[in-house]
C-alpha cells in the first residue's frame, strides 16, 4: 500500500504540473492553479489585486498568500502546491486516528485507509487541479486538536488562515463561542485582523487595499450571496458541477441550464419564480442551522469529550452549506466526518446498536464518490440533482444523531469533565 501511495503521490505531482504548463486563456484550462498564479503574479508587478484571471471569490489575504509561489515557474508551483498536499492529508489522517476521534481502538484500515477510499474521487480532483481544499482541511483539524490540547491561542492562527481563505469557515468560530472557548476565538479574530487587515496592508499600500476590498465587497458580499444568486438570469456557478445548497434549490425549482454551453440540459422539478426559491433556501437554511446550533449549544465543561467531536463535524458540514460555491474538490474538508461515521458504524456493529441513518448515510456516501468516477456512464445529471450535496446532508444528519445519542453533562460545570479520548482531556 506505501509504494502505491507513493506512485500515485509522483503522478499527482506531475499532473500538476503538466496541467499547468500551457499559457492561460481566459475561461479556459485545466488546472484551478493557473489563475491563482496569474493573479499573483499580477499582484507582484502591478501592486494590484485583479479579477481578470477569473479569480473573484476570495478574500485579497488569499493573493498575498500566494505571492511567494507566484515567482516560480507555474508549473513548478503547481507542483509544490500539490506536494504540499499530499503530506498534509497524511498528517491529518494521523491526527484524526490519534486523537480525534471517540474513545475506541478502531482499526487502522478503519480510522485510514476505508475514509480514505472513500473521499478518494475527490482528494484526486483537489490534486490535479492544484486546488487548496486538503491543506484548508488540515487547518481545520489542527484547530480542533490544539483547543484539545489547551492550547487556544495557538489555535487561533490555523483557524485564522482558513476563515481567511474560505469565509464559510466561520461556523467554525460560532462553535467555539458556543462552547465558550473564548480565548480560542479572540485568537482567531485577532490572527484574522492581523493577517487579513495588518499583513495585507503593508503589502498593498492603503489605497490599493481599499479598492481591493471594496471590490471584494460588490462582487461577492453583494452580487454573490446565496440569496443573490437566485435572481441572476445566467450564472455560470449555476452549472451542474456546483453542489451548493442554494444552486441545487435553483436547478430543481427552475428552468436553469444545469449543464455547459456545448451539453445545456435542466432537471428541473418545478418553475419557481426567484422569491420562492429564496424562501426554500431559506427554510432549510434555518432548520439546518437550528438543528445545529441547538445539538452543539453547551459549553465544553458540559459536553462529554465522545460528542464533542461529532459536534465539531456538525459544524463543519453546516459550512459547506452556507457556501455559494462547493465544487467537488471541496469535499477533502469531509474527511474528518467520514471517518467519524465510520468509526461509528464500528462500535454501533459491535455493541449490538443499531444506527440505520448512520448506515444509509454511508453506504449513500459510497455511491456518491463512486458517481463521479463513473460521471462517464451516468452522466452529469446525478450531479445536476445534487448527489453530492444530499450525500453531505446525510452525513450531517449522522453526525446530529450520533451526538444526540451522547449524553451532555448536567452537573456543575466546574466539576472534572470526564475522561476519553477527545479534545477536552
Amino acid at each position: 500500500m506505501l509504494i502505491v501511495g507513493a506512485i500515485y503521490a509522483a503522478a499527482m505531482i506531475a499532473v500538476a504540473a503538466y496541467r499547468a504548463r500551457a499559457p492561460y486563456t481566459k475561461g479556459v484550462g485545466t488546472s484551478d492553479y493557473v489563475p491563482f498564479y496569474v493573479t499573483a503574479r499580477h499582484f507582484i508587478e502591478t501592486g494590484q489585486i485583479t479579477s481578470d484571471a477569473g479569480v473573484r471569490n476570495y478574500l485579497p489575504f488569499f493573493t498575498v498568500l500566494m505571492a511567494p509561489l507566484a515567482v516560480l515557474p507555474c508549473w513548478l508551483g503547481a507542483g509544490i502546491m500539490t506536494a504540499m498536499s499530499i503530506p498534509a492529508l497524511l498528517l491529518s489522517v494521523a491526527m484524526i486516528g490519534r486523537a480525534l476521534v471517540p474513545a475506541h481502538r478502531p482499526s487502522p484500515i478503519t480510522t485510514t485507509v476505508v475514509p480514505v477510499l472513500m473521499i478518494l474521487p475527490f482528494v484526486h480532483a483537489c490534486l490535479v487541479l492544484g486546488q487548496l481544499s486538503i491543506l484548508i482541511g488540515l487547518l481545520c483539524l489542527l484547530t480542533w486538536w490544539l483547543v484539545g490540547m489547551e492550547r487556544p491561542w495557538a489555535a487561533g492562527v490555523p483557524l485564522a488562515v482558513a476563515v481567511l481563505v474560505k469565509p464559510f469557515l466561520v461556523t467554525l468560530v460560532v462553535f467555539l463561542a458556543l462552547k465558550r472557548q473564548w480565548r480560542a476565538v479572540l485568537a482567531t479574530l485577532g490572527w484574522a485582523g492581523l493577517l487579513g487587515g495588518a499583513m495585507t496592508l503593508a503589502a498593498m499600500g492603503p489605497e490599493s487595499w481599499l479598492d481591493a476590498h471594496r471590490n471584494y465587497y460588490q462582487q461577492v458580499l453583494r452580487r454573490q450571496t446565496p440569496l443573490a444568486q437566485f435572481e441572476v438570469a445566467e450564472l455560470r456557478a449555476a452549472r451542474y458541477s456546483n453542489q451548493s445548497l442554494s444552486m441545487v434549490i435553483r436547478r430543481l425549482l427552475s428552468d436553469v441550464q444545469a449543464g455547459t454551453r456545448r451539453k445545456p440540459f435542466q432537471v428541473n422539478l418545478a418553475s419557481l419564480p426567484p422569491r420562492a426559491m429564496q424562501a426554500v433556501y431559506v427554510a432549510v437554511m434555518l432548520a439546518i442551522s437550528v438543528v445545529t446550533i441547538a445539538v452543539g449549544r453547551h459549553p465544553a465543561a458540559r459536553t462529554e469529550p465522545q460528542r464533542a467531536h461529532f459536534e465539531f463535524a456538525m459544524f463543519l458540514v453546516w459550512g459547506l452549506f452556507g457556501s455559494p460555491i462547493v465544487w467537488t474538490h471541496y469535499y477533502p474538508l469531509l474527511l474528518y466526518p467520514v471517518v467519524l461515521l465510520t468509526v461509528q458504524r464500528i462500535r454501533d456493529g459491535q455493541a449490538g446498536r443499531p444506527n440505520r441513518l448512520g448506515r444509509v448515510a454511508w453506504w449513500f456516501w459510497i455511491a456518491a464518490a463512486a458517481s463521479l468516477v463513473t460521471e462517464a456512464v451516468t452522466l452529469p445529471y446525478l450531479r445536476a440533482v445534487g448527489v453530492h450535496l444530499w450525500a453531505t446532508m446525510l452525513v450531517w444528519a449522522a453526525m446530529a444523531v450520533c451526538a444526540h445519542r451522547v449524553p451532555t453533562t448536567h452537573g456543575d460545570p466546574s466539576a472534572p469533565r470526564p475522561s476519553g479520548n477527545g479534545p477536552h482531556d
